[in-house]
This record gives C-alpha cells, sequence and structure tokens, in this order.
C-alpha cells in the first residue's frame, strides 16, 4: 500500500513530503531537477540507474583540474546539482528480473519521473498504462522534446534543440540578423525542472484528495515559449516575425554595455527610459562620462550617476559569484549549501531559490555515489534481505 501525502506539516519544508516515494528514471539535467525539487522538500527520490547505459553526466569528463583522480562517473558538476539528496539503485530494465523488480518497486511508489524516448517504455511491456493499471495512485511525469506522440515525439530532446525549435534562439544575436544564441547556457532543460516540478507537485494535492495518479506527458518544447512571451504577442500584434535586437528592448531606446575593466562585474548595461513618444536614448556626452566612471570608478560609480540621472542600470556580471557565497541555512541568504562527498568532501550545491516563512529547504546530503542505495531501497521497498536479492543479482539484474 503507498504512503499517503502529508501536505500540511507544519514544519521545516524540508520535511513537508517526508512521506512521498518517488522513483526516478532519467538521464541529464532536466527532470533530475524535477526531483531534485521534491528530495529539497523532504520526498524519498531513488534513482533507478542501469551500468548498461549511464546517465550521460556519469560519462563526460570533469571540468575541474582538483577532481582528476575522482571516480569518472563521479565527477561532472551538473551531476551533483541534479541530484543531491537522492538515493541511487542500480537495475537493468533489459533483464527480465530488472523488469520484475522494476515493476514491484512502481507498485510502492507515489510518482515515477521518466525521459526515457518515447515508445521505449512500451517496448518493454512497462507503458505508462500498465503501470499505472498496476497502482492507480501513480503519478507519472513524461518528459520528452515534444510530447509522447506527434510529428516530434522521435526528436532528441537536447536543450539548444529545444530551445530553437521554441524560437529563443532566433531572438538573441545582433540587429542586423546574425543570430547568436544561447546554446550553451541549456534553458530549455532548466526552464522545463521547475515546470515539471510545478505539474508533480499539482498533481500530488489532486492525489491526497482523491487518491488518483495522473500521466503528466511534459513538451520540454513547448515549455521553453514561455521564455519568448514578448516576441509571440510581438507576432501576433504585427504580424511580423521577430528577429534579433542587438541591445534594443521592448522600446526604441537601446541599452549600451560598458565594460568595467577594474572590477569582477564585468560589464554594465545602461539604458534612458523611453521619453513620451517613444522614442529616447543617452547622450554621448553622457556615454562618455559613463565610461570615464566605469573605467575609474567602477560600477557603482556608474551605479550612482545612474540613479541621479534617471537611467536604468544593471550589472551584466560575467558569474554569479555574491550568489553562492553562503552554506545555507535560515540566516544566510546565499544560494548554496555545503554538502558532504565521499570523493570531493565539501562540496557547494545550488540550492531552492524560494525561502518558506523565511526558512531555506536544507539538503539532506550530496548526489549518490552510483547503485550505492541497491539493496537499502529494495530492502524499504520491497522487504527483500540480501538472501532475496542475491538470485538477481547472480543474473545481472542489479546492472
Amino acid at each position: 500500500m503507498t504512503a499517503s501525502v502529508n501536505l500540511t506539516d507544519p514544519g521545516e519544508p524540508s520535511g513537508w513530503f517526508s512521506d512521498v516515494r518517488v522513483l526516478e528514471c532519467t538521464i541529464g539535467v532536466s527532470t533530475p531537477l524535477t526531483g531534485r525539487v521534491l528530495s529539497d522538500l523532504g520526498a524519498d527520490v531513488v534513482r533507478l540507474e542501469s551500468r548498461a547505459k549511464l546517465d550521460v553526466n556519469r560519462t563526460r569528463l570533469t571540468r575541474r583540474t582538483d577532481w582528476r583522480d575522482v571516480p569518472a562517473q563521479e565527477s561532472f558538476g551538473l551531476l551533483h546539482e541534479a541530484n543531491a539528496g537522492k538515493r541511487s539503485a542500480t537495475i537493468d530494465l533489459k533483464t527480465e528480473g530488472g523488469r520484475e523488480l522494476f515493476g514491484s518497486l512502481v507498485d510502492r511508489a507515489d510518482v515515477l519521473i521518466q525521459n526515457f524516448v518515447p515508445g521505449w517504455l512500451e517496448r518493454l511491456g512497462l507503458s505508462v498504462t500498465v503501470l499505472r493499471e498496476r497502482n492507480p495512485r501513480l503519478i507519472v511525469l513524461s518528459a520528452s522534446c515534444s510530447g509522447q506522440d506527434g510529428p516530434g515525439s522521435r526528436q532528441r530532446a537536447y536543450a539548444p534543440v529545444m530551445t530553437a525549435l521554441a524560437g529563443v534562439e532566433g531572438l538573441i544575436g545582433y540587429e542586423d540578423g546574425v543570430v547568436l544564441g544561447t546554446m550553451s547556457s541549456a534553458l530549455a532543460d532548466l526552464n522545463a525542472a521547475y515546470v515539471g516540478a510545478y505539474a508533480v507537485l499539482s498533481a500530488l494535492l489532486r492525489q491526497r484528495r482523491t487518491g488518483q495518479g495522473v500521466h503528466l506527458d511534459l513538451s520540454q518544447t513547448e515549455s521553453a515559449t514561455q521564455l519568448v512571451g514578448e516576441a509571440l504577442v510581438e507576432w501576433q500584434l504585427t504580424g511580423v516575425v521577430p528577429g534579433p535586437k542587438g541591445n534594443a528592448g521592448m522600446t526604441p531606446a537601446p541599452w549600451h554595455l560598458i565594460p568595467c575593466e577594474q572590477s569582477a562585474t564585468g560589464w554594465v548595461g545602461v539604458a534612458r527610459a523611453a521619453d513620451a513618444d517613444g522614442t529616447g536614448d543617452i547622450g554621448q556626452d553622457a556615454l562618455a562620462v559613463l565610461d570615464s566612471l566605469a573605467a575609474d570608478g567602477g560600477p557603482t560609480a556608474v551605479a550612482d550617476y545612474c540613479h541621479d540621472h534617471g537611467y536604468d542600470y544593471c550589472s551584466v556580471a560575467p558569474s554569479p559569484p555574491g550568489l553562492f557565497s553562503g552554506t545555507g541555512g535560515t540566516a544566510d541568504p546565499g544560494l548554496a549549501q555545503l554538502v558532504k562527498h565521499p570523493f570531493l568532501g565539501g562540496l557547494a550545491v545550488t540550492s531552492l531559490p524560494w525561502r518558506f516563512d523565511g526558512l531555506q529547504p536544507s539538503l539532506s546530503g550530496a548526489s549518490p555515489l552510483l547503485g550505492e542505495d541497491t539493496a537499502d531501497v529494495l530492502a524499504d521497498f520491497l522487504g527483500l534481505d540480501a538472501a532475496a536479492i542475491e538470485p538477481y543479482d547472480a543474473q545481472g539484474a542489479l546492472q
């Protein structure tokens, strides 16, 4: 019998979902981050992995030179960001025993998160329909590029592909039409992660009220269209497909990027609010003053000048080190918390960007080592001891 969902616990936010069991069959970043949100709120999130086909974030090489002695499958930074606080169990679904164990685990789960290629579960005889017939309370989040069926369902769901299909990449570039895009930022993955979390949390509320599960079919490309809302409205109003506008905003007044060579901030962006007739720009004399202030006084001097003259101002930092200065907890507004990893020691991991009555959810631990919790998960979910597990291990089902 599956656990009930408690959404009224007045305690710490990191314990709100302590009675929720989540199985996660995912690779990459987007859907693992959905599981991370649930884990940070207290859910028991178990990553079902396989040594036969590793998560891509267990096969990528580390980008930190001081991590070179760390096992490759534990060394990629995004692995730790996406999976902190979870457990890892290894099951090979291509084996009969692996499929048997998977079905039994699903029977006792509240949520299943998966981003297999559409149709793969069906080929294993483990379709969402079959799984929900076995466990009517089950919430299944299926994330893919363009949904589980239709002409785009077979498209590989890489983040740059999805932002390109959603129109994001075509909006970022120079005003002469040269497209630059944001291919390295994985915006589609990060955006879909929170869309998925919102959908699962909504489904958990419904599950608590009705006892029924639901299949959530998440198109990550459609989710990414939220990032181009203004461009969609512009197209609807004018009939013209928007393109790159360089440093221009939604008004004719452009943003000017001014380098601060003596500052770690990097650049500052300055613009003048549009006049009543919809035009307006910073004059050449003011730009000369701003260039001088940026060179000699840095971003603080520029900010003071902009404040005194009614200009809009923002920092364009090369990285956000200030956001990661904290170690978590209720007294520190920093975005990162320190967790202990067996190979990496103290590791800073991004926290949820929310506070609940001033409280920050506390991470329960670092990302799990590959398969380190297999025996514990099979014992907790299925009551299997070492003797009962051994036959599955012998046939390769736990790889």
